[in-house]
C-alpha cells in the first residue's frame, strides 16, 4: 500500500498512455463511452474505501489503484479521440475550401521557423482561408514549406501565404519514416507548398511574448556569431542553447545518432540542472545576505528558478524533454519548500501526465518516448545497481564519479533500447562509454555557451573568451563522435524487433537486471523470456519455405530486394541518391535493420546509372556484402569508383556476367542472367547493356529488366522465346516508351493474372510512365502495379503462385 500512495502520479500518467495508445484503434463514435467509462471508474474509488472499512488486510487500495488507471485510461482515449476528431474535421474542411492546388491562408507563425540552406518550415495556425468559390473561416494547422531562406519570419507574426494544398505523403516503404504519421500526432494533416517567398506578407508582427522570446532568440546567435568563430562549432552550441538544429551538418546528426550521443544536443535534464539548478543553489546564500528569513528565502529562489526554468522552456520551443526537466525540477523545488519527501517517480509521471492531458498525441512523439524512458530508467535502475556498488567503490571520489557515470549511461540505454530498435534497427552501446568524456565537455559548452551570451553585452572581449573555450569544449565533443564512430561500431548492436515476443523479452531483462528483485522472480521472468524466445524460433523453423521480392518505392530509380528460402538475400540495385536524400540511408537500411538483415549475399548493379547505384554505398558502410555483380561495361562513374574503394576496403569481391551466367544463391532457385551478351555493343546507351535476370522458383517465375530498352528486348525475344514468361515482371526503363515493345509484353504475357511492376517517382521531369506502354500491358491481361500509386510493393511465391503481401 505504500508503494502504491507513493506514486500515484506516475499510475495517472500510465493509464493515459495505456488509453492514448489504444485510442487509434477505437471508432471516433468512442470518444463519450470513455468519458462515461472513465467518470464510472473513478466514482468507484471512494466506494472501495468505504467498502473496505477498517480491516486491517483489505484489497481497497490495490482495487483503487485499478480503478485510477482505468479512469485514466478512458479520458486519455477520450481525449486523444476528441483531439484528433477536431483537428481532422477542420483539416477537411480547409482541403474543400481550397481552389484545386491552391489557396490564400490567412494565420500566425505557430513555433520556431526551421531554416536550411535551400528551404524554410514552419507550422501555420490558420484562421480563414480566401480561395475559390468563396472566402471561409477555418482553423487547425498546416505544415508550410517555402523553397528559400527566409530569416526575417518568426514565431508569433500573421501573415498571409498562398499556397498549394495537399495531403502529406505517407509510409511508402516497410519499416520507413511516414511524414504523414509524424504530422498526425502533432495535429497537422494538411500541408501548403510555396515556390518563392514573393507568396507571403507579413500583415502583423509578433507581439508580447513571442516577439520579446524572438528578441532573445536574435540576441543569442548574434553574441555566439561574433564570440565562436568555428561554424560547426557555433551550430552545435546554437542546439545545446536553444534546439535549433538548423546549422548542424546531417552527416554530424548522424554520427551522433550512431555513437549514442544524439542525447547531448536534447534539451533536457543537465541545461535544467545547469541553467535552474545553480542558480538556485547560488541564490539561496545571497538572499540570507539580505536579512530574509528562511522560508522567505526558500519561497523566494524557488520561484525565481521556477521562472527561470519556465522561461527557458519557451525560449526552447517547449520540446517534451525539457518540459519533462522543468517539471520534474519543479516538484523537486516544491519538496524542498514544503518540506516534504520527493520521489523521482513520482515527478516523472507529474510530468508525462502534464504532457499528456494538454496535448494526447505527444505519447507518439519520438522525443517525448525517448526521455521518460531514459529518466525512468535511471531512476529505477541507475540509483539501485549505484547503491549495490562496493563500499570502496563509492566512498572513493573518481571512482565513485566514474562507476556513477557508467550505471546511469548503461540505464539510460536500456531503457530507450525498445523505442531505439523501432525506430533504428539497432543499440548503440558505445555511448555507454564515450558518454564519460562527452557528457563533462558537453555541459562545459553549455556552460560557457551560457557565459558567452551572457557577457556579450558587457564586454565582447570576456565574451570571446568565453567562447574560444567553448569551441575547444565543442571541439572534444566531436572529438569524442569521430572516435567512436570509427573505433567502437561494433558496439552498434543490431536488433531485429519481433513484436509482442520483443516486448515479451525486453520486460523480462528489464526484470531480471534490477536488483530490488527476488531471485524467485527473476528465474521467472528469465524462464518467460527464454519461452518468448524459442516461440519466435520455433515459428520461423516452421514457417513455409517462400520466396519473397520487395521492390522498394526508392523515387526515380530502381531497387528490389530478393530472399530465398533458404534466407539468403540478393539486392537488385540500391536507388538514386544526391544532394537531397540518399535512398540506400533513408529506404533500404532502414528495412535491412528492422528485417534484422545483417548480410546481403549478393548485390547486383544492372548498369552504371546513378539512380540504379547512388544508395549502394550507404549499404556498404553498414551491411556486410559477399559479392557485387555487374556487367561488362566499364563503369567510370564516380559513385562506382566510391564502391569499388568500399569494397576493396570490406573484401567484397566484383563478379562479372554476361548472358547464359547463373547465380548460385539457393538451390531451389533457379537465377539465370538472359543479358547482356558477350557480344560487343553496337550502341554506346548503357540501358541496352543491363543486366536481365530471370529468376524460377517452383514454377513461378520472376524477370528483372533493368533499364533494358527496345534493342536489348528485340535480342530477348529472338535468343529466349520460352523463357520470357513471367509470374511477375519490373517494367524496363520505369516505364518509358523505349522500353515494354509489343513483342515483349506478349512474350511476357503469355497468360493474363501476372504482375508488372513499374518502379517509377510521383513526380519526374520525364514524365513516366509512359501511357502507351501502361495500355500495352493492361491490354495484356497483366495486373499493373507502380510504386509511384502504391510505394513499395512485396511479392511472395511458394513454388505455385504468386501473392501480393499487403506489408502497410
Amino acid at each position: 500500500m505504500h508503494s502504491i500512495h507513493r506514486y500515484p502520479a506516475l499510475y495517472l500518467a500510465a493509464g493515459l498512455a495505456a488509453g492514448i495508445a489504444l485510442a487509434p484503434r477505437l471508432p471516433a463514435s468512442g470518444c463519450t463511452a470513455g468519458l462515461v467509462g472513465g467518470a464510472f471508474a473513478a466514482a468507484g474509488v471512494p466506494l472501495v474505501y468505504r467498502l473496505a472499512g477498517r480491516r486491517l488486510v483489505s484489497p481497497a487500495p490495490l482495487t483503487a489503484t485499478a480503478l485510477v488507471v482505468i479512469a485514466a485510461a478512458s479520458l486519455g482515449a477520450a481525449s486523444y479521440l476528441s483531439f484528433n476528431r477536431h483537428v481532422f474535421a477542420n483539416e477537411v474542411a480547409l482541403q474543400h475550401a481550397s481552389a484545386p492546388g491552391a489557396a490564400l491562408l490567412y494565420g500566425r507563425v505557430a513555433g520556431v521557423p526551421r531554416r536550411d540552406s535551400t528551404r524554410t518550415v514552419f507550422t501555420l495556425a490558420i484562421d480563414s482561408v480566401d480561395a475559390l468559390p468563396r472566402p471561409s473561416r477555418a482553423s487547425g494547422s498546416v505544415r508550410i514549406t517555402i523553397r528559400d531562406t527566409l530569416s526575417g519570419l518568426s514565431a508569433g507574426q500573421r501573415i498571409r501565404i498562398r499556397a498549394r494544398i495537399s495531403i502529406p505523403q505517407g509510409q511508402r516503404n516497410p519499416h520507413a519514416f511516414s511524414y504523414r504519421a509524424y504530422l498526425a500526432h502533432q495535429g497537422i494533416h494538411t500541408v501548403g507548398t510555396v515556390d518563392t517567398r514573393a507568396g507571403l506578407d507579413v500583415l502583423a508582427p509578433a507581439a508580447g511574448l513571442d516577439r520579446r522570446l524572438d528578441a532573445v532568440r536574435r540576441f543569442i546567435e548574434r553574441a555566439l556569431a561574433h564570440s565562436v568563430q568555428a561554424p560547426e562549432a557555433r551550430g552545435i552550441v546554437r542546439a545545446l542553447l536553444t534546439g535549433n538544429r538548423d546549422d548542424l551538418d546531417p552527416e554530424r546528426m548522424a554520427q551522433l545518432s550512431r555513437t549514442g550521443l544524439s542525447h547531448l544536443l536534447a534539451v533536457s535534464g543537465l541545461h535544467v540542472l545547469l541553467v535552474g539548478m545553480l542558480l538556485y543553489s547560488h541564490l539561496g546564500p545571497l538572499l540570507m545576505r539580505f536579512g530574509m528569513s528562511w522560508r522567505w528565502m526558500e519561497s523566494a529562489r524557488a520561484v525565481a528558478t521556477l521562472a527561470v526554468l519556465v522561461g527557458y522552456g519557451l525560449l526552447v520551443g517547449g520540446r517534451p524533454s525539457v518540459v519533462r526537466a522543468v517539471v520534474m525540477a519543479g516538484s523537486v523545488l516544491a519538496g524542498h519548500l514544503f518540506q516534504r519527501p520527493v520521489y523521482p517517480l513520482n515527478g516523472l509521471g507529474v510530468a508525462g501526465a502534464a504532457l499528456l492531458i494538454i496535448h494526447p498525441a505527444s505519447l507518439f512523439d519520438l522525443g517525448f518516448q525517448l526521455s521518460f524512458a531514459a529518466v525512468g530508467a535511471i531512476v529505477g535502475f541507475g540509483d539501485a545497481w549505484q547503491r549495490r556498488m562496493p563500499a570502496s567503490v563509492r566512498d572513493h571520489r573518481v571512482s565513485a564519479w566514474l562507476s556513477g557515470m557508467l550505471l546511469v549511461s548503461a540505464a539510460a540505454t536500456l531503457g530507450t533500447a525498445p523505442v531505439m530498435v523501432r525506430q533504428w534497427g539497432e543499440v548503440p552501446v558505445a555511448g555507454v562509454l564515450l558518454n564519460i568524456p562527452a557528457i563533462p565537455a558537453a555541459s562545459l559548452a553549455l556552460i560557457c555557451g551560457l557565459l558567452t551570451v551572457l557577457t556579450y553585452g558587457l564586454n565582447t572581449g570576456i565574451s570571446e573568451a568565453f567562447g574560444a573555450v567553448t569551441e575547444r569544449a565543442v571541439q572534444a565533443v566531436v572529438l569524442v563522435a569521430d572516435r567512436g564512430d570509427a573505433w567502437l561500431p561494433f558496439l552498434r548492436i543490431p536488433v531485429a524487433w519481433n513484436g509482442v515476443a520483443g516486448l515479451v523479452v525486453f520486460c523480462g531483462l528489464l526484470g531480471i537486471l534490477h536488483p530490488g528483485l527476488s531471485a524467485r522472480w527473476r528465474w521467472r521472468l528469465a524462464l518467460v523470456a527464454l519461452a518468448a524466445v524459442l516461440g519466435s524460433m520455433l515459428e520461423q523453423a516452421t514457417r513455409a519455405p517462400a520466396l519473397t521480392v520487395l521492390y522498394f518505392d526508392v523515387g526515380q530509380g530502381d531497387a528490389a530486394l530478393v530472399r530465398f528460402p533458404n534466407g539468403r538475400h540478393l539486392l537488385i540495385d540500391a536507388g538514386p541518391a544526391d544532394g537531397y536524400v540518399d535512398q540506400g540511408e533513408r529506404t533500404i537500411l532502414p528495412f535491412l535493420l528492422h528485417a534484422g538483415i545483417r548480410k546481403i549475399d549478393t548485390v547486383l548493379l544492372t548498369h552504371p546509372h546513378s539512380d540504379h547505384i547512388g544508395g549502394l554505398p550507404a549499404v556498404l558502410r553498414r551491411v556486410s556484402v559477399g559479392r557485387i555483380v555487374l556487367n561488362m561495361e566499364d563503369y567510370a562513374h564516380p559513385t562506382m569508383q566510391d564502391i569499388q574503394q568500399l569494397a576493396a576496403r570490406n573484401g567484397v569481391r566484383l563478379q562479372q556476367v554476361t548472358a547464359g551466367d547463373t547465380l548460385a544463391i539457393d538451390p531451389t532457385v533457379h537465377a539465370l542472367v538472359l543479358a547482356p551478351s558477350s557480344a560487343p555493343s553496337l550502341s554506346s546507351n548503357p540501358n541496352e547493356r543491363s543486366v536481365v535476370l530471370r529468376v524460377q522458383y517452383g514454377d513461378t517465375r520472376f524477370l528483372f529488366m533493368g533499364d533494358a530498352e527496345a534493342g536489348a528486348e528485340r535480342e530477348l525475344v529472338t535468343r529466349y522465346p520460352q523463357l520470357l514468361r513471367a509470374e511477375a515482371i519490373k517494367v524496363g526503363h520505369h516505364g518509358s516508351r523505349t522500353s515494354s515493345t509489343a513483342g515483349m509484353v506478349d512474350r511476357v504475357a503469355v497468360a493474363s493474372g501476372g504482375r508488372a511492376v513499374v518502379s517509377v517517382a510521383r513526380v519526374n521531369r520525364y514524365g513516366l510512365p509512359d501511357e502507351d506502354v501502361l495500355a500495352r500491358w493492361e491490354a495484356a491481361g497483366v495486373d499493373l502495379l507502380s510504386t509511384d500509386r502504391r510505394g513499395a510493393i512485396w511479392l511472395r511465391s511458394d513454388g505455385t503462385q504468386v501473392a501480393e503481401l499487403d506489408w502497410r
